[in-house]
């Protein structure tokens, strides 16, 4: 199921479950995000390219730093919406 953007502070995120996606999106960019839970007590969190997609068309990769803002904000963003834990494994290495 597709929802509409939520704001939480300075970052919007759009959530489709259905289709196992995210978008965390600051301003006039966006990131598009693999976001998958099929219940238990965890659903995953991987970035598809870690690339920030500009408004005007521009294309810039994320830095090391940004991937693991926008993957921690995602989780902590899910935690509080939706209620169960996310995981990223890029974080846990």
């Amino acid at each position: 199921m597709s929802r509409k953007p939520e704001t939480q502070g300075d970052f919007t995120v759009e959530l489709d479950w259905r289709g196992e996606s995210a978008y965390y999106i600051e301003g006039d960019r966006r990131v598009w995000v693999f976001a998958s839970y099929w219940g238990g007590p965890t659903g995953h969190l991987s970035h598809i390219h870690a690339t920030w997609e500009y408004s005007d068309g521009r294309r810039e990769p994320l830095t090391t730093v940004e991937r693991t803002e926008v993957l921690r904000r995602l989780m902590d963003y899910i935690k509080l919406r939706e209620g169960f834990t996310m995981r990223a494994e890029e974080l846990e290495t």
